[in-house]
């Protein structure tokens, strides 16, 4: 009897159903595909007119996905417009907003390749905010610093225009042997004509003049030691395993520019320093007081000045009275250059890569210098000018150039664009030795004077006689 009246029940309610179902639109009985959600392209067309009624927008469905025949096809419209109009109103009804979400629904692929687009947009604007050279290169563009070739015919402070000229004609070999060495280097020349010392066979290439040099310059011979052949060879044969066995920017700095720059001048390690004298300093940072940007820029190399006893009392006051200098005299925080004022940086790369980069280097560098030189003459009354200029020297393998920086009210210009050298032939070598060593005389002459006046206050000993120069 239960199972009879189950029976029962099951029939009623299957009659029911079939009456609810009898009672539906022709449309949805005869094409169970409008069953579906409505099509986001087909409704594209509609969605702006929300008065519309909803079951209008619906009976588009009823046609069948593929016509019988032509007929049909002609009877279907105008196709949907394939991409969304750029000025849709929003949504004002529940309809609208169906249709929204229905198509949001059915845009997945076009939503994350958007999503893709905006990563690899962020990945590149962090992969530019870590390039040194992108990030030198907005910090310059935002302040109007520059790095431009030196041209003659531009207004430049004519103490920059006199040491440029006067490096120039060492380029060229002219003078930057002593004569003292001329005959050991032809005895080298005769025992191995084909040795690397070959190519210095010009009178034009040894300074015999006795006489005072002229303003600006000194006798060779008075500028520093002239290396030997042998030490010529040697650092020939260090740079080209480095150049042949593709050494990196730190196997170049210690085999061969460490070798050269100890050609030139005292290194800091000896008892006895002279008043100039380089250090290498590839980890020195740039003190946060003075940079703009977060990442510091680094140097490799520095030739800077040992206080004599007056001079060093004159910096530790210095250091003592100013609590925000505190750290050091100089605009980084490296410490054996804390009391040792910088006179010239050096920026090395490996043999043909990264100029623009170094160039972005020394210019950050060296605009960070000229405001802790700015910060120190400011203590002084009266206030001295700044120095018309900051030299600077770039490596790139065998190859040494000049830059210099100068300052005009807010914007640093980095000059750039005068070869001194090469340690692929021997005269290249006595080229950058003359050089540097010119430029350490050029810091004792011209630069430590002026620093002792209008940064520590100091009166500047008497100079030597025309006649020792």
């Amino acid at each position: 009897m239960a199972e009879l009246d189950h029976l029962i029940e099951q029939n009623r309610v299957l009659d029911r159903v079939l009456a609810w179902v009898a009672s539906l639109p022709k449309s949805l009985n005869d094409d169970p595909i409008s069953l579906r959600a409505p099509s986001p392209l087909a409704d594209r067309g509609t969605r702006s007119d929300s008065k519309q009624p909803r079951g209008t927008k619906r009976a588009r469905h009823g046609r069948p996905l593929t016509p019988a025949d032509a007929a049909d096809s002609a009877d279907m419209g105008p196709p949907s417009p394939s991409k969304r109009p750029y000025d849709v109103a929003a949504p004002s009804s529940s309809a609208s907003s169906d249709v929204y979400m229905t198509e949001s629904a059915f845009e997945p692929t076009p939503k994350a390749i958007r999503r893709l687009a905006s990563r690899a947009e962020t990945s590149s604007s962090r992969s530019g905010s870590r390039s040194p050279t992108k990030r030198a290169r907005r910090n310059a563009q935002a302040h109007a610093h520059q790095i431009r070739q030196f041209d003659p015919d531009e207004d430049l402070p004519t103490s920059l225009f006199s040491l440029w000229e006067t490096i120039a004609e060492y380029s060229k070999g002219i003078g930057v042997i002593d004569a003292s060495q001329k005959p050991s280097i032809e005895a080298a020349q005769q025992q191995a004509p084909r040795s690397r010392i070959r190519g210095i066979t010009h009178d034009l290439h040894y300074d015999f003049t006795s006489e005072p040099a002229p303003p600006g310059r000194r006798r060779r011979t008075l500028l520093g030691s002239t290396p030997s052949p042998d030490q010529v060879a040697e650092t020939l044969q260090r740079a080209r395993t480095c150049r042949n066995d593709r050494y990196d920017e730190a196997g170049w700095n210690i085999l061969v520019h460490d070798k050269v720059l100890s050609l030139a001048l005292q290194p800091s390690w000896q008892s006895l320093p002279s008043l100039v004298s380089f250090i290498p300093c590839s980890t020195a940072s740039i003190l946060p007081e003075y940079t703009e940007t977060r990442a510091s820029r680094k140097v490799d190399f520095c030739l800077y000045i040992t206080p004599d006893e007056a001079a060093a009392a004159a910096i530790k006051a210095t250091l003592q009275d100013d609590e925000t200098l505190g750290w050091s005299i100089n605009h980084t925080d490296f410490h054996p250059l804390r009391t040792r004022p910088i006179a010239l940086s050096i920026e090395t790369k490996v043999q043909g890569e990264g100029l623009a980069a170094a160039e972005s280097q020394l210019l950050t560098w060296h605009l960070n210098q000229w405001r802790a030189l700015e910060r120190l003459v400011e203590r002084r009354t009266p206030r001295q000018p700044l120095p018309e200029f900051l030299p600077g020297v770039i490596v790139q393998g065998h190859d040494w150039s000049l830059v210099a920086s100068t300052k005009t009210d807010d914007c640093v210009t980095l000059w750039t664009g005068q070869a001194i050298g090469s340690t692929t032939e021997a005269l290249g070598v006595y080229q950058i030795v003359c050089i540097l060593q010119y430029l350490a005389w050029w810091t004792e002459d011209e630069y430590w004077p002026w620093y002792r006046r209008a940064v520590l206050g100091l009166a500047n000993p008497v100079p030597a006689s025309p006649s020792a120069v």
